[in-house]
């Protein structure tokens, strides 16, 4: 699968990401939301971030996507527990992501599926 991720993923998450044969785009420091956007629909790839913005630009404003997964967490000493989460979450919903919105934490995973 593909991902785009986000400047703010720590290189753990994406170090995991590729070790489970996951292509990977990353995003240049200082890069704008929308240009994510817009590049992760090009690349036909899912967003993951800790950018609470793409709550707003995808669920309330509508704008396209192919997919984000939008990580909450404040701990760096829960980054491993909460990469592993985010790999299950990959995996079994592997076929929902394109077209969903998942807030993940460590408590759950709220899968919303979006409007196209």
């Amino acid at each position: 699968m593909k991902f785009l991720v986000d400047e703010n993923i720590a290189s753990y998450v994406v170090s995991k990401l590729k070790q489970h044969d996951h292509e990977i785009y990353k995003a240049k420091r200082g890069t704008d939301d929308i240009s994510i956007l817009e590049y992760a629909i090009k690349e036909d790839a899912v967003i993951i971030t800790y950018d609470q913005d793409f709550e707003r630009l995808v669920l309330k404003e509508r704008k396209p996507c192919n997919g984000i997964i939008w990580i909450r967490f404040s701990k760096y000493s829960i980054l491993e527990e909460l990469t592993a989460k985010l790999l299950r979450t990959i995996k079994v919903h592997e076929n929902k992501l394109t077209t969903s919105f998942i807030t993940l934490s460590l408590g759950d995973a709220n899968i919303r599926r979006l409007e196209l």
